[in-house]
């Protein structure tokens, strides 16, 4: 699209959104929307840089408003509002939860989707945060790892630290597309460590540095296929520091208190005698009953057993159709945050209206009204079900096939520069320079060169990115855009062995063998075992005819490679 066809597209959209609102709700909806796009452009602009937490001082009243955040605190459905409920009727789980402390101080909550698992550890946190505990509230779309220096502007180091970590499963996404097998030579490695990796150095980092003591709460679903996101087996020196505390799921006499105590406060039409009924369809979470409170509000609906999603999927499943049916546009909504989520980028409105955008075929002559469309979807989505903040199950429930991430990654990534304010500079590298990897691993070397570009204009001393930049410009037969590129690494990190061995591979292909068997002898200073150094070191000697030192590194090439 032209420069000039995007301001007249912009120009119609704003134009369009004028008379959507007008037609709807008169002038006051009109000055409504307006003071709500402001508030759109600033959404999502977040701390960045070395430190990735939310900070809620000691005493604080406002902790489960800041870990449930929602559109309406006032309303009586809202998460934070919702009062602590007595999972089942012969235990205390807050007090074996405390106990758990005294075992390790670290606590992972384990349970199924929509149990409950964030509202006990927020209640928990809150009691904690009473005591004097500062809470650090891991954040959305920030990179986590630990800091070049302790945040003393932000933490007293001498104090009491609660970390608290929400649904783990989501953070150690593995379907990933981006990541490969582990090859110390290939030069499309993804430059993020594991989180599992990162998480416990961060950890251990404000252990070592603090006088005080440091906790952590950390919730994770616990289905087959979340648990093995979280790959206990592979980092067992994380796992093991955590106390693991499996969930019980609540009695039937304790979503009858639920309902009893919300629907009052909501003011929902149902009756008492119904809800031993209810509790015996649901599924066993909260979360399923909270959602259909949601949805009887919603359309002035009866609480009864009749009107219930028996199950948490089933529920979310409605939701999805119910909005595809009123909104078509809706779909592109949701897969444009499953995208973003597997990335683990913001969910603010700027970047999930223009992921969208990216997904809609502009075939025909609908696409346009979709495109336009986009906001004011994205708008009622956030009002009915705070979409921007998805539960547990919400999103995966839709049951359409995954975006095909590779596909988008560089128009998500172009927005992610246009956006750049809203995130840390070290994640922002991190997405580049993964995004040239997949590219690279596509064969598009051009977009793959742009992209270890991008990154390296937020990280100029990026080693990786102008190693693997190397190998791309390499592949494309630019030999001496690749050796300035493999120097840049080696200016930053003189080791890098492969860099030496590659260097001394394009320096071959130009026929400049001297120099070629000089890089290689410097790729084997730091890695003698490197037999593939040593058989091109050979074809490099040869070609000058230096036959019996060529004899020799080939000889070497046989005792360390394949006979």
């Amino acid at each position: 699209m032209s420069e000039l066809s995007k301001i007249i597209v912009e120009k119609w959209e704003l134009i369009a959104a004028i008379v959507v609102v007008v037609s709807g709700t008169g002038i006051s909806g009109l000055v409504i929307w307006f003071k709500n796009r402001q508030k759109r452009i600033r959404l999502g602009k977040l701390p960045s840089g070395d430190f990735p937490f939310e900070v809620i001082l000691p005493q604080s009243n406002t902790v489960l408003q800041q870990i449930m955040p929602s559109n309406d605190v006032s309303d009586p459905l809202a998460d934070c509002n919702i009062p602590y409920q007595q999972r089942q009727p012969d235990r205390q789980v807050r007090q074996e939860l405390e106990q758990a402390f005294v075992e390790e101080s670290w606590v992972l909550i384990l349970g199924r989707t929509g149990l409950g698992k964030t509202r006990e550890s927020a209640h928990l946190a809150e009691l904690l945060n009473r005591e004097g505990w500062t809470i650090l509230n891991l954040v959305d779309g920030e990179w986590l790892d630990v800091p070049r220096q302790f945040p003393q502007d932000k933490i007293n180091p001498g104090g009491k630290l609660l970390f608290f970590l929400d649904d783990l499963n989501r953070w150690m996404y593995r379907g990933n597309p981006r990541e490969i097998p582990d090859n110390a030579d290939d030069p499309a490695q993804p430059l993020r460590v594991p989180v599992q990796e990162r998480l416990l150095r961060t950890l251990e980092f404000y252990e070592q540095e603090c006088r005080g003591s440091v906790r952590v709460i950390a919730t994770a679903r616990n289905e087959p296929q979340e648990l093995e996101k979280l790959q206990f087996e592979k980092y067992g020196s994380l796992w093991r520091r955590f106390c693991c505390y499996e969930l019980a799921e609540p009695s039937d006499e304790a979503i009858v208190d639920l309902l009893s105590d919300r629907v009052t406060a909501a003011q929902l039409k149902g009756s008492s005698e119904d809800y031993p009924k209810i509790a015996r369809k649901n599924d066993k979470t909260f979360r399923n009953i909270v959602e259909n409170l949601r949805i009887a509000k919603n359309r002035d609906l009866t609480v009864d057993e009749e009107q219930l999603s028996a199950s948490l999927d089933q529920t979310w499943r409605k939701c999805y159709s119910d909005a595809v049916k009123k909104y078509p546009t809706a779909r592109y909504v949701y897969d444009a945050i499953e995208l973003l989520r597997r990335l683990n980028l913001l969910l603010s409105i700027p970047m999930v209206e223009g992921t969208a955008k990216l997904l809609i075929q502009k075939r025909g002559f609908g696409w346009l009204w979709q495109w336009l469309s986009i906001k004011k979807v994205i708008g009622h989505l956030q009002q009915t079900e705070e979409i921007l903040r998805p539960r547990d199950g919400q999103i995966e429930a839709k049951k359409t096939q995954n975006v095909v991430l590779d596909l988008y990654l560089p128009g998500v990534l172009k927005l992610l520069a246009q956006m750049k304010s809203q995130y840390s500079a070290e994640l922002l590298a991190a997405e580049f320079f993964d995004c040239g990897n997949a590219l690279y691993r596509l064969g598009r070397n051009e977009e793959a060169i742009a992209s270890f570009d991008q990154a390296l204009a937020f990280k100029p001393d990026l080693h990786e990115a102008w190693y693997n930049r190397g190998g791309s410009l390499s592949d494309l037969g630019r030999y001496e855009d690749a050796i300035a590129s493999y120097e840049q690494a080696l200016a930053f990190k003189p080791e890098l062995h492969e860099a030496w061995y590659n260097r001394g591979n394009s320096l071959s292909a130009l026929g400049r063998n001297e120099e070629a068997i000089a890089s290689y002898d410097q790729a084997l200073a730091f890695k003698p075992d490197k037999h593939e150094a040593w058989y091109n070191r050979g074809l490099s000697l040869s070609a000058l005819g230096r036959k019996e030192e060529a004899i020799a590194s080939y000889s070497t090439f046989h005792f360390y490679g394949v006979q």
